[in-house]
């Protein structure tokens, strides 16, 4: 499957982004915690971009090969909720 649309998830703060990131490594994810990467995975590629003024962590799946762009949006958003962001 190809890339997915861009996903905004606002309310991104300096204690969310470390929340975030130890979900992240938690699951085994291998990516670095710097404001913008790149993840590349069997499964899948993503860029992100954590603009931390505004609060805002963008992300683009740009290739993923089992999961659907709903699933995944629907996942990151829980998770960023149940780490306190908006």
């Amino acid at each position: 499957m190809a890339g997915c649309p861009e996903i905004r998830i606002e309310g991104v703060t300096p204690e969310v982004w470390s929340c975030l990131w130890r979900r992240a490594r938690e699951i085994g994810l291998p990516a670095q915690q710097t404001p913008s990467g790149r993840l590349d995975h069997p499964d899948g590629a993503a860029d992100w971009r954590w603009d931390e003024g505004a609060g805002v962590l963008s992300i683009t799946v740009t290739r993923t090969r089992r999961m659907d762009c709903a699933w995944l949006e629907q996942r990151l958003r829980e998770t960023a909720r149940a780490c306190g962001a908006r």
